[in-house]
C-alpha cells in the first residue's frame, strides 16, 4: 500500500489580519496564497492595490479589468528593509514630516521578468497618510489603530 502525508496548515491562521493604507496603497504581509500564486522567493511588504494618480502608481503595474489591482513586493522604503508590514511601518513612521522625496526597492510580481527596481517617489501625504487596520474577531470588522497617525 502506498501512503502519502500530505501537509495541513491552519488557514485561519494565514489570513490577513493587519493591513496599512500610506501615500495611496494597500500594504499587508504575504500569504501562503499569495507566496504560491506570483512564486515569491524573499522577504517583503506586499503592496496589493495602489490608488491611480497617487504617487506609488508607478511602482508597478494594473491588469487591464482592475488597473489599480497590484501586485508588487516592496522589498525597500527610503533606505530601510521592508520584510514584513512591521517594519514597513516601522519605517514610515520614522520619515521626517517635511520629507517629500523618498525612493523604494519593489518588484513588480505581474511581470515574469521582473527584478527589484530602485524607484524614486514624491510624497503627498496631505491625501494619503499612514493608517493601519486590524480586524476584530469580536466586531467582525477591521478597526483603525488611531495610534497610527503621523
Amino acid at each position: 500500500m502506498l501512503t502519502k502525508t500530505v501537509p495541513v496548515i491552519d488557514a485561519e491562521a494565514s489570513k490577513l489580519r493587519k493591513f496599512a493604507l500610506f501615500a495611496g496603497g494597500v500594504f499587508h504581509d504575504k500569504t501562503p496564497f499569495l507566496i504560491h500564486k506570483f512564486e515569491i522567493h524573499g522577504d517583503g511588504t506586499f503592496v496589493s492595490q495602489v490608488e491611480k494618480g497617487s504617487c506609488l502608481f508607478t511602482i508597478g503595474e494594473g491588469i487591464s479589468e482592475n488597473p489599480t489591482a497590484y501586485a508588487s513586493l516592496l522589498e525597500e522604503f527610503n533606505g530601510h528593509e521592508t520584510p514584513n508590514l512591521e517594519l514597513f511601518i516601522q519605517s514610515v513612521k520614522q520619515l521626517p514630516a517635511d520629507q517629500k522625496q523618498i525612493y523604494v526597492l519593489s518588484r513588480n510580481l505581474r511581470s515574469y521578468r521582473s527584478s527589484t527596481q530602485p524607484v524614486p517617489i514624491t510624497l503627498e501625504l496631505k491625501f494619503h497618510p499612514l493608517r493601519i487596520f486590524e480586524w476584530s474577531d469580536t466586531e467582525l470588522n477591521w478597526i483603525e489603530d488611531r495610534s497610527s497617525e503621523l
